[in-house]
């Protein structure tokens, strides 16, 4: 069996993350590491109104700034202040987003080591190999400078391969160390920078080649530091030292609570200074019995200096002589150690999972360290300060004025994202950036000031006029108050959501949306569990976007459509946008076009058919617009090109020659570019003065055009930044004179008040802030006073992006028609800049014919960014993201534009594919004899989306938001998108209208309860508690749901008596959790019905199960099982129970339909031993009871009785069932292979897996009449087995035989079949006819992946390019992808890796340039349409979903 393993949605936790400054000198940079991806994100500063954010109603006042409403005149005497809530606020955007073979472990920043004096990203991928990044500009990614392995390294201890490693980086930047394998210590040296300032630094790095950037690493044993270092429990680098100096925790002699009256205080804490040119070491200071369960210590910043400990019970900081002082935070403290400690107990804290960062600033006299709990509560611990010296510990709780939503589960990571901002990185909960401050009371301030200025100010503002009109004695005593007695708060600037980890799901129909008429059986999603503790929930997945139509009537004939908005009167918004929304004087018009004529409509309630007006309803209607912001309509006709008034009587008519066919055109105010077939192209300019448009032929200048785009330069900060930039240095005299008279009269900077940062100065310029973004003008604009008004208000001077028949794209500012920039294109590099040229070679030609349409357009939601789309012939989209970078030689910014990887192939499926030859000549054929139909459609507002709509029989909606890439999203249609255009009205607002290629016009909603920021989109839930199981009913169209809340554990007996009494006051009891079964109506998606288990009984598997209730009619019902586990203390033993529920239905509640369904206990059976597992087998119930598996039926509806079981490995605690055959996976001995038959009542061993495994999910996977086994294990491997009773290996059958092995890098926690879905079946090209299914999984990561059967032939087409990329693809890091499936396994197979391809590699396909693809073709001996096919049929293999 041949298969390929691909990720449909990428994993959302968060491991680890480091801030620096990777892009550029002045950037903010957060890189955060998934589990094989960075992501890279600018830290932007910009401004919300306080609405959008969750605080609390008492801070308004403190966070709110005066603003002065500008549209009214300032010396105007009705002028009035307008108090507005607006904040300065910080996001992250996302720069970068890289995928690794290899598991990510840690990350970290060298500072000032990279070439141009940037930071250095520091990569550890398990187990052992240290990778040096550094950001490439040119390419927009991370380029490798080192890789350092040392999994070769041994070690005396016999655990240690399972241990962690750590990842640490000195203060200074002097050295990177890596502990692993428990005791061993890898030290990567590094030159040292002189003190020199910022641009002879740069210089002094840029003379350093990245070969010898680093000096020779060495590797030392715990024991070489000092002898009685062993058993290693953490280690840091500590601040202040001249010479690298480790604070190593360490335990050499071990303990337990059980041996705490032998051994009680064994830990033991020693700082040790490295002397990296003789690689010797020496001991400063050793503080010895320590608490036994301290597990980490933090370093502290200067001026502080020192470590704090971290312990179960204690909070210890250790000073640099090696003084302490401690606190205990709960009753027990006192029972576990000796240590001397402050009586903090009243917390009743249990650290253990605690993340601690110190923290400090500017306004801070000294650091202090926020202290993060499991359970996500807050806590910050300030230093009592003594002189110089500390003489105690002041613990907190943090009282959050953040909503109640926020962080109820543990996090990960926690780092300082720059002056007063921290991120918080989790597994279990959506991740923060956070903004602190420690804020001074308003009584001080008013004592010590006097001034009522300042009060309501936050603390920022306030120390800023503090700096400009203070003296220095007063601003010392201000600050030292706002240090003594500030509390800590917390804002939240950003969210990263993470729907992991998944540990179940079920595949439902989707309840709570209207669909297309066709589709009778609806839409399905997928719904896992997410989140964990009181962040856990629901997560719905869909792989298609499921238009919300608002209305809909049929237009017989309709092919093409678009909506206008026309007024006479209208603000002039240099962002048109909101003011089609926003101004009632508006008129929005809907223009259908007919095969030979047009109708114009109004649009409002009703559509009402515009009567007695010039507009040509007579012609084709093939492009409408506005110019002069909404004054003027443009209609371009096959024939003509017309313009209207408001009142839609034309004022211009421009008529085309008989020779001259429309190709394309593209209309951006002022401007109008039309293309012609042939190559010719024709621009139309608006004057502002006779408003009148004014065409000039470019022919001269641009020649064997195919199609062209205009974009306005306000329509993003990019290009705002690019003229800014350059015109200053114009203006100076620092770029050559090329502009002429006319030229010098047009305003190019679009903003004359902005000053140049220093990004321009460096030559970085990648991050663009949201201030740069054009502000709205309120001037009124009206016939009358068009022509009086500074070209400055109105005329803008679009960008044309120009693709001609020899595949250049040619970029022109339309102001003096200067080129910004001209490159090869045909090929699809991944990058494009000005100058670049592709070798051309055979293949070459058929990439430049294939290329049709070319658009520019925004993509973003609260920041949006220019991108460059391409469609070829076959609907291929390429997209490109532009950014900026600098020519130093020029002193002007250049436009360039990278590659977006596509994650979805949205390419038609081609049949018949023959040779190269006879593709390349069919794309002759076609090109020459036909004219595209325009496909790509710029959406300005879709919800809070600027998206591009791609028409055809696959349509997609391509989105991008502030936290990911482009992403393309599937239509769900059944029938052909014609045309599709922007429509907003009340009961569809910020929507669209599309025509189908049945002529009915459909009006649809944006779904903006969905997230768009990976592959799938997805809503996530908040439910407040853990989930553990999931199960979907199809009849009732509702979820059962398991779930579980922790409430106070006390122990009883068997008969429910206390036998241990509480004596102490000071106890408190621990947590323990107590369950409960959810109904969960998919219409609200809330929980409408409960059932609560007895005390300390949770849910462990919720299941559907096909029950027979009668064994003459065999007639089956369907029920929800649940298994269960009663856990009551280590002295009693563990019980579980097998529910049997019926979901009936009841009268609703009044004002909410969805409630009228409701459980019914049926049955419940208690038993000795947990319930891991529930599932049917032929009409049967199964239920795995520890190692003992037991099949009941069900008997008058209201009993269950046992008709057989047998006897498996440890603990059962995955079953799956196909028709009467079953498969087990244990948690010790891998997975059983069972059958079971009814007469007489029986269960069959067939055969079991041949190596010990810890399996954490197990199903079966169906390729026509083969029947194969998925296996997943606790280590992040992959297993196809097989029973195959002939074979050798199998020892007649009583093993089961290895097929193939693969290495994910995460663990599954659930796994189904799904039917594969095949459109293009074909025989003659390698396609299976028979019946397949693909086994979907989720894992603890938060993703989404799949493992798909696919034939010999595409097997061996897709292995020869998967081997051609592993050699060719530059990987992050210097890691083989092929090692990183690599699993180790003692198999005796040859080649047990084989029938599994890399998805993730092979996905790099689509990515490479035309000729490479076309290299990779020719060795496979298909032509490239061939591979593209085989792609195509894996994308649409669940494009049900």
């Amino acid at each position: 069996m041949s298969t390929i393993f691909q990720d449909l949605v990428d994993s959302t936790v968060i491991k680890n993350a480091v801030q620096g400054q990777f892009t550029s000198l002045v950037s903010n940079n957060l890189v955060v590491s998934k589990v094989n991806s960075l992501h890279l994100f600018e830290i932007e500063k910009i401004q919300k109104d306080e609405s959008s954010f969750p605080l609390d109603d008492s801070l308004q006042n403190e966070f709110s700034t005066s603003i002065i409403d500008e549209s009214q005149a300032f010396m105007e005497t009705n002028m009035h202040l307008i108090r507005t809530n607006e904040q300065t606020t910080y996001v992250l955007r996302l720069v970068s987003q890289v995928k690794v073979f290899g598991t990510i472990t840690e990350i970290s920043a060298l500072k000032g080591k990279g070439s141009n004096g940037c930071d250095l990203l520091i990569m550890l991928t398990d187990y052992a190999k240290v990778s040096t990044l550094e950001w490439d500009m040119q390419s927009q990614s991370f380029v490798t400078n080192s890789l350092h392995y040392y999994e070769d390294v041994k070690s005396s201890n016999i655990c240690s391969s399972h241990t962690p490693t750590q990842l640490l980086v000195d203060p200074d930047s002097d050295c990177c160390l890596l502990r692993f394998l428990t005791d061993m210590m890898a030290i990567i040296p590094y030159p040292a920078n002189e003190d020199l300032d910022m641009e002879e630094a740069a210089i002094e790095n840029s003379k350093i080649s990245s070969s010898y950037a680093y000096k020779p690493s060495f590797v030392l044993a715990s024991s070489q530091l000092d002898a009685s270092i062993s058993r290693i429990l953490d280690v840091k680098f500590l601040y202040g030292y001249r010479e690298p100096t480790l604070a190593i925790l360490y335990s050499p002699e071990q303990t337990s609570t059980v041996t705490l009256p032998l051994r009680k205080d064994t830990v033991l804490f020693s700082l040790v200074t490295l002397d990296l040119e003789q690689r010797a070491s020496a001991v400063i200071t050793t503080i010895q019995s320590l608490p036994y369960d301290i597990y980490a210590s933090v370093s502290i910043p200067t001026p502080l200096g020192g470590s704090l400990l971290l312990g179960g019970n204690e909070l210890i900081y250790v000073d640099s002589a090696g003084r302490t002082v401690g606190i205990g935070v709960n009753s027990y403290y006192s029972k576990c150690t000796d240590f001397p400690l402050q009586d903090q107990s009243d917390f009743n804290l249990e650290l253990e999972g605690t993340i601690a960062i110190p923290l400090t600033s500017s306004k801070t006299e000294t650091p202090f360290v926020v202290l993060v709990h499991t359970s996500g509560q807050f806590f910050y611990l300030d230093f009592l300060l003594d002189g110089k010296s500390v003489k105690g510990l002041s613990l907190q709780a943090l009282d959050l004025e953040i909503n109640d939503d926020f962080l109820k589960s543990g996090i990960t990571c926690a780092v300082p994202a720059g002056e007063n901002l921290v991120f918080l990185g989790s597994q279990t909960t959506d991740s923060y950036l956070l903004r602190w401050s420690r804020r001074t009371t308003n009584e001080e301030v008013r004592l010590d000031e006097g001034d009522d200025t300042l009060y309501g100010t936050n603390d920022a503002e306030m120390d800023d006029m503090l700096d400009i009109y203070e003296t220095d004695e007063s601003v010392g005593s201000k600050r030292k108050i706002a240090y003594e007695n500030g509390p800590l708060r917390l804002e939240i600037c950003d969210v990263l959501t993470n729907i992991g980890p998944i540990t179940d799901f079920a595949v439902g129909k989707a309840g709570s949306y209207s669909y297309f008429p066709q589709d009778n059986h609806g839409p399905l999603e997928l719904v896992g569990t997410a989140g964990a503790d009181g962040a856990g929930g629901l997560v719905v997945f869909r792989r298609n976007i499921f238009p919300l139509i608002a209305g809909e009537f049929q237009f017989d004939g309709c092919e093409a459509l678009w909506t206008v908005s026309i007024s006479g009167k209208l603000r002039n918004m240099k962002s048109r946008i909101q003011a089609q929304y926003s101004n009632p004087e508006l008129e929005t018009y809907l223009v259908l076009s007919k095969e030979k004529e047009s109708f114009i409509f109004l649009a409002g309630e009703t559509f009402d058919e515009v009567q007695h007006s010039d507009f040509s309803k007579d012609s084709k209607t093939l492009n409408v617009g506005s110019l002069l912001s909404g004054m003027r309509m443009v209609q371009i006709c096959p024939t003509s090109l017309r313009v209207y008034d408001s009142n839609l009587r034309l004022t211009q008519l421009f008529n085309f020659s008989k020779k001259q066919i429309v190709v394309s055109t593209s209309i951006c105010d002022p401007c109008i570019i039309v293309v012609f077939l042939g190559g010719g192209i024709a621009l139309y300019k608006m004057d502002l003065k006779s408003q009148r448009l004014i065409k000039t032929d470019l022919q001269n200048r641009l020649s064997d055009v195919k199609t062209a785009s205009l974009v306005s330069p306000d329509s993003s900060a990019l290009f705002a930044k690019l003229f800014t930039y350059n015109e200053t240095l114009n203006a100076k005299g620092q770029i050559a004179n090329g502009m002429n008279d006319s030229a010098s009269e047009t305003d190019l900077d679009i903003q004359p008040n902005h000053k140049t940062s220093n990004n321009d100065q460096m030559g970085y310029d990648q991050s663009v802030s949201a201030d740069d973004v054009p502000e709205v003008d309120n001037t009124i604009v009206t016939e009358k006073n068009v022509s009086n008004l500074d070209q400055e208000s109105l005329e803008k001077h679009p960008i044309l992006f120009a693709l001609t028949d020899e595949g250049k794209l040619k970029v022109y500012n339309l102001a003096d028609f200067s080129l910004l920039m001209e490159c090869d294109v045909f090929d699809l590099p991944p990058t494009l800049f000005n100058g670049m040229e592709s070798e051309r070679t055979y293949f070459n030609k058929e990439s430049s014919q294939e290329l049709v349409e070319l658009l520019v357009a925004d993509l973003g939601d609260d920041f949006k960014e220019p991108h460059l789309f391409l469609r070829s012939r076959l609907n291929e989209i390429t997209v490109y993201k532009a950014f900026l970078y600098s020519n130093t030689d020029k002193h002007k910014n250049l436009l360039a534009f990278a590659k977006v990887p596509q994650e979805t192939m949205t390419r038609e499926f081609q049949a018949n594919v023959g040779t190269p030859r006879d593709a390349e000549s069919t794309m002759e054929k076609k090109a020459s004899s036909s004219v595209d139909h325009l496909k790509m459609t710029a959406l300005e507002v879709v919800g809070n989306h600027s998206a591009v709509f791609v028409t055809g029989r696959k349509p997609f909606l391509i989105l991008s938001t502030l936290h990911s890439n482009a992403k393309f999203f599937p239509i769900s249609s059944n029938i052909p998108i014609l045309s599709v255009a922007p429509f907003h009205a009340h009961h569809a607002p910020q929507g669209y209208i599309y025509v189908d290629e049945n002529s009915f016009i459909r009006i649809c909603k944006f779904q903006e309860d969905f997230e768009y920021d990976n592959k799938w989109p997805y809503k996530k839930v908040s439910l407040g508690k853990q989930i553990n199981g999931i199960a979907y009913h199809p009849t009732k169209m509702v979820y059962a749901v398991g779930s579980a809340v922790p409430i106070e554990f006390k122990v009883t007996d068997e008969d429910g008596n206390e036998p241990y009494a509480i004596t102490d006051d000071n106890d408190y009891l621990p947590m323990a959790n107590t369950g409960s079964l959810d109904l969960v109506s998919p219409l609200t998606w809330t929980v409408i019905d409960s059932y609560e288990f007895q005390q300390f009984e949770i849910p462990l598997s919720v299941a559907l199960v096909n029950l027979e209730v009668s064994e003459t009619t065999k007639l089956r019902k369907p029920y929800i099982a649940v298994g269960t586990s009663i856990t009551k203390g280590e002295d009693i033993a563990v019980r579980g129970s097998t529910y049997l529920f019926e979901i009936i239905d009841v009268v609703p509640q009044p004002g909410r339909p969805e409630t009228r369904h409701k459980l019914k206990l049926v049955t419940r059976e208690e038993i000795k031993g947990t319930v891991a597992v529930v599932c049917e087998v032929d009409g049967y119930l199964l239920s795995g009871q520890g190692q003992k598996v037991i099949v009941r039926a069900l008997e008058d509806e209201d009993h269950l009785v046992g008709v057989s079981f047998i006897d498996l490995g440890s603990y059962t605690l995955s079953a799956k069932c196909l028709r009467n055959l079953l498969l087990f996976g244990d948690v010790r001995q891998n997975v059983t292979f069972v059958g079971f038959a009814e007469e007489p009542y029986r269960m069959t061993l067939f055969s079991k897996g041949q190596e010990a495994l810890n399996v954490s999910a197990a199903d079966f996977l169906v390729q026509g009449e083969n029947l194969y086994f998925v296996v997943a294990d606790t280590s992040g491997n992959l297993r196809l087995l097989a029973y195959d009773p002939e074979n050798p290996e199998s020892h007649s059958g009583e093993r089961l035989v290895t097929r193939g092995d693969f290495h994910i890098g995460n663990v599954i926690t659930a796994m189904t079949i799904l039917p594969k879905e095949k459109k293009h079946q074909n025989a003659e090209y390698g396609y299976d006819t028979g019946d397949d299914f693909s086994c979907v999984m989720v894992n603890s990561d938060g993703g989404l992946q799949m493992l798909v059967p696919i034939s010999d032939r595409v097997y061996r087409r897709l292995n020869i390019i998967q081997n051609y990329l592993a050699n060719r693809v530059n990987t992050i890091g210097g890691l083989n992808p092929k090692s990183y499936r690599l699993i180790t396994s003692p198999s005796n197979l040859t080649n047990p890796t084989r029938r599994i391809l890399d998805g993730m590699l092979i996905d790099y396909f689509t990515y490479m340039s035309v000729a490479h693809r076309h290299e990779m073709a020719h060795k496979c001996g298909v032509p490239v349409s061939t591979i593209m096919n085989d792609l195509v049929e894996l994308d649409e293999a669940l494009s049900y979903m």
